[in-house]
């Protein structure tokens, strides 16, 4: 697995894109989207991924 991460403004190069399984991006509301800085972008990815995970395996659970 690879994460990247992109600018917060532009994004990713289409380029790169193409090459992705998932692509994730982070909703804002209003204009301004400069104020996420990449460590915090992470860190609500890295939440996001335990949330789907502990999803995933409840239903799993849900369904033996």
């Amino acid at each position: 697995m690879a994460i990247i991460l992109g600018n917060e403004v532009k994004g990713l190069d289409q380029k790169i894109l193409n090459f992705s399984d998932e692509i994730i991006e982070i909703p804002r509301r209003g204009e301004i989207k400069e104020s996420l800085n990449v460590a915090i972008a992470f860190s609500i990815f890295a939440s996001y991924l335990a949330f789907k995970n502990k999803l995933s395996e409840s239903i799993q659970k849900l369904f033996s």
